[in-house]
């Protein structure tokens, strides 16, 4: 568990790095809108959504779904962007739904010898309080 201390200096680390993203997002705004030859995908929403993802994943070192998410969101309609005429938006319902299925064949059988242990463990408790 995390001492008080290493928590207060975690946040503290994850603000620096979310004000950091929002200072360089919002120089590349100020240099785009000044005419400074800023490319006008560097300054769009999915940009941001993926630097939030990075720091997101960086603050709970990956583990959590979430930042993986708003990074492939981002990537998604970033992707629209900067290559013309592909709709990569249209294929994700479908990339979705196959992702879906091959996660549930690979992941069957995880929790089976769990659950198994516990019945199993259960019935010797209720065995041996018997005699």
């Amino acid at each position: 568990m995390e001492t008080n201390s290493s928590y207060k200096e975690k946040r503290s680390r994850v603000k620096v790095a979310m004000g950091l993203v929002f200072v360089i997002f919002g120089g590349l705004m100020f240099g785009s809108n000044l005419g400074l030859g800023v490319p006008s995908w560097l300054t769009s929403w999915p940009v941001l959504l993926i630097l939030l993802g990075v720091v997101a994943g960086i603050k709970h070192q990956f583990r959590r779904p979430g930042a993986y998410v708003l990074i492939l969101i981002g990537t998604v309609f970033l992707t629209d962007k900067l290559i013309p005429g592909f709709q990569f938006h249209e294929l994700m319902f479908p990339l979705a739904v196959t992702s879906t299925g091959i996660f549930l064949i690979l992941k069957r059988n995880e929790g089976a010898g769990f659950r198994h242990c516990h019945q199993f463990k259960g019935f010797r408790q209720t065995k041996e309080s018997q005699e």
